[in-house]
């Protein structure tokens, strides 16, 4: 995981995990466009080692009144989607690694990893940005528990179940942050439609996945994918809306009672996707 004080190591890290992917990738001979799978095809986007500067990704020629970037607790919100997003990045590359096929490994290289790394990068350029430039909080214990989990899951199905639940929880304020103005809601709009691509395509994969189970293995599927969204409702949620979110929501224009009716109708909409499906 990150280092809890050292900012400066962070961009090395980051820099460092990329080149090791880019080891992975050459290795496994992948190449061309992104891959399709259960039918889904994905747009080309921006790679992670060309993001935009923070010159370029948030041009701020004045403070406005409610801008995010004037206000200080929005580290709270961006650090909690930083240290989510570098634990996506880590359960990419083990999804990658555990495919069962060609199409589902190129998916995990071309496209999911890439598109996490690049998450990561922005928000660690947001906490930057923010007054007095802060460094970024210590790792959370939510996020070392997922990463934990992650390193010792041998499971392409169970870690595809986690990466959904993770990402369909961050949907919804993704697509708050979205109505920021200029640029900063520009970032947020791209990195919603990636993270909608990333849901579909793990639910498009569970569907088929559970379709073709046999009735035992369907059974234990479904318990399955229920079980990992109550750990998350029960477990890691709380945390992160006690870290990340009651300093925050109010300049969302959103309550805390509100946000967590909107997860848990989000949470079930997912599972009955799924499960209907």
């Amino acid at each position: 995981m990150v280092p809890e004080k050292d900012g400066d190591r962070k961009p090395a890290l980051l820099a460092s995990r990329r080149k090791s992917w880019r080891s992975l990738q050459l290795s496994a001979s992948l190449s061309g466009a992104v891959g399709l799978v259960v039918g889904i095809r994905y747009n080309p986007h921006t790679p992670a080692t060309t993001i935009m500067t923070p010159a370029t990704l948030l041009p701020q020629p004045r403070a406005r009144r409610g801008d995010p970037l004037q206000q200080p607790d929005f580290l709270h919100l961006w650090s909690g989607f930083y240290y989510g997003e570098m634990a996506a990045c880590e359960l990419s590359v083990r999804l990658a690694e555990m495919a069962p096929d060609r199409h589902l490994q190129r998916f995990s290289t071309e496209t999911h990893h890439n598109d996490e790394t690049w998450h990561a990068e922005v928000f660690q350029q947001l906490v930057g940005q923010l007054p007095g430039h802060p460094a970024m909080p210590p790792t959370p214990a939510w996020a070392q528990e997922i990463a934990n989990t992650v390193r010792t899951c041998n499971s392409y199905v169970e870690l595809t179940i986690g990466s959904l639940v993770v990402e369909a929880s961050a949907v919804f304020l993704l697509e708050l942050q979205s109505q920021f103005p200029g640029h900063l809601g520009t970032t947020f709009q791209r990195m919603l439609r990636q993270e909608k691509g990333h849901v579909a395509f793990a639910t498009r994969y569970l569907r088929d996945t559970l379709r073709q189970a046999e009735p035992d293995r369907r059974r234990e599927l479904k318990e399955l994918i229920l079980e990992t969204f109550r750990y998350t409702r029960d477990r890691i949620r709380p945390q992160f809306v006690r870290l990340h979110l009651e300093p925050v929501l109010p300049l969302l224009g959103i309550s805390v009672q509100d946000y967590r009716n909107r997860a848990r109708l989000a949470s079930r909409k997912v599972v009955r996707s799924i499960l209907r499906g």
